[in-house]
């Protein structure tokens, strides 16, 4: 996990005036990679990532879908952010892989997505 701290910082270490907040992909793929790894190794990593088909994110608004699709990560909307159930056409417009109306569904998906590997 990467903290809004963390991406602050890695945005002074590398000194761009880019935000590196969502939609910016940065806070996943740090994740993804680890912390051993550097801001700028992270923020040179090439997108979309090979291996990001692997990656499911899991998140609530519309900037995490679009840091998830640069990265090529597949994404999982949960209604329980901000706009709740309003943001369905959103995700649907956006075409999400997955939308669930709350947290309590990741474990039927996350099954289903075991059995399909």
């Amino acid at each position: 996990m990467v903290t809004a701290d963390e991406v602050l910082k890695a945005q002074k270490e590398v000194k761009m005036d880019k935000s590196f907040s969502k939609p910016h992909p940065y806070t996943y793929v740090q994740a993804f990679l680890g912390k051993d790894y550097s801001s700028a190794d992270c923020l040179n990593t090439q997108l979309p990532m090979e291996e990001a088909e692997e990656i499911l994110i899991i998140g609530d608004s519309l900037a995490d879908l679009l840091a998830a699709r640069e990265m090529g990560a597949r994404f999982a909307a949960v209604l329980t952010g901000l706009s709740g159930q309003d943001a369905r056409g959103d995700f649907e417009k956006h075409r999400a892989d997955y939308i669930l109306d709350n947290v309590l569904e990741l474990k039927g998906l996350l099954k289903t997505l075991e059995k399909s590997d």
